[in-house]
């Protein structure tokens, strides 16, 4: 009876070892196979662009456009990554990026094993983009385009403000 239970629980301690080593586990390195030749990575791009990373904002990084060679952006972006966290390898503040992007919602997802890489890198692939330069954009632009949305803003909040006063100004009339 002894050797029963002893072997009863070697047998569940051996099962939960090798059930144990049988289940995936997360990692934390991400191997990227070689990236796409440059005009394929433009031809799937929804946008692609030349800028420099203005800040970081959580998960997101605010850039400065300044080269537009495929898509309609304005002067300011928003740009997550696609899998998790990997972009912050690969983009710093102050650094100038080729961004090969994709359209999710508000912002655009870049493949951190895509081309994506700092501008003096790649500056041979802008020669072979069947499209050339769209449109140029400058500091002053970026500054413009952000000041004009913060008085929107602005010019929403006190519209709203003013717009209560006057609805409780009328409830209190009557």
């Amino acid at each position: 009876m002894n050797s029963w239970r002893m072997a009863k629980g070697f047998g569940l301690v051996l099962f939960l070892l090798l059930g144990s080593l049988s289940f995936p586990t997360t990692g934390e390195a991400l191997s990227c196979a070689e990236p796409e030749r440059s005009e394929k990575a433009f031809k799937n791009a929804d946008f692609v662009f030349k800028g420099i990373v203005k800040e970081r904002k959580g998960d997101s990084y605010i850039i400065q456009v300044d080269t537009i060679y495929k898509g309609d952006l304005k002067p300011r972006a928003k740009v997550k990554d696609m899998i998790g966290d990997w972009l912050q390898e690969t983009l710093k503040e102050g650094g100038s990026y080729l961004i090969y992007g994709h359209k999710k919602g508000l912002h655009i997802e870049v493949n951190p094993c895509g081309r994506t890489d700092e501008w003096p890198k790649l500056k041979t692939d802008v020669e072979k983009f069947p499209n050339g330069e769209l449109l140029d954009y400058d500091a002053d632009d970026f500054l413009d385009y952000t000041r004009s949305r913060d008085q929107r803003i602005a010019g929403t909040i006190a519209g709203l403000l003013l717009l209560s006063n006057v609805w409780i100004w009328r409830r209190k009339r009557r």
